[in-house]
């Protein structure tokens, strides 16, 4: 078993049609079929059910998949890991978003330091997040309010001071601090 055999598999799993894969993945489909059935004899099951020209994976192609998948993702955060280790001055950032107010100067400054590191900006809700960072699909996230998911370990990057505004004579107006919710009336 090889590492075109797992990538082929997981393509024609995905689009569970083998014309279609063969075009994506930029190979004949007679060799992509030939490569995706000596996969299959050599794990001793077949991965898909036939019926006619069409293909679905079956209980032991999703398992198999579900692997697979875990297999050439950890495989990809090695290469870049080692990328990384070798050039830490260098890469590529997958960055999402949910504002870029106050974000923009963070990023700025980053760019100054480090001019050879690609980044790439995705805007998104909080609720994205989690399962963006589990996929892979980012690296970090920059989001208010702080993620509550198990999954998913926050740092603060700025603490702000944020003032209320009152004309003189306002209630309020002679306190040094208040509770956010002593205001949660007011006009």
């Amino acid at each position: 078993m090889d590492l075109l055999q797992l990538h082929y598999f997981r393509t024609v799993a995905r689009l569970q049609h083998m014309t279609m894969a063969a075009e994506v993945l930029n190979v004949a489909q007679p060799a992509l079929s030939k490569t995706i059935a000596r996969l299959e004899r050599e794990l001793g099951v077949p991965l898909f059910d036939r019926q006619g020209r069409r293909i679905r994976l079956n209980r032991y192609g999703e398992a198999f998949l579900d692997k697979v998948d875990r297999a050439l993702n950890l495989l990809e955060q090695a290469k870049q890991e080692v990328a990384d280790m070798a050039g830490a001055e260098k890469g590529t950032i997958h960055l999402a978003t949910v504002t870029m107010n106050r974000f923009a100067d963070l990023l700025g400054a980053f760019r100054r330091e480090h001019p050879d590191v690609t980044i790439r900006v995705t805007q998104t809700t909080p609720e994205q997040v989690p399962e963006l960072l589990r996929n892979g699909d980012i690296d970090y996230a920059y989001t208010t309010p702080k993620i509550e998911d198990p999954g998913v370990e926050s740092l603060p990057l700025l603490h702000e001071t944020i003032y209320l505004a009152v004309p003189p004579g306002h209630r309020l107006a002679d306190r040094p601090r208040i509770d956010l919710a002593e205001a949660a009336e007011e006009p």
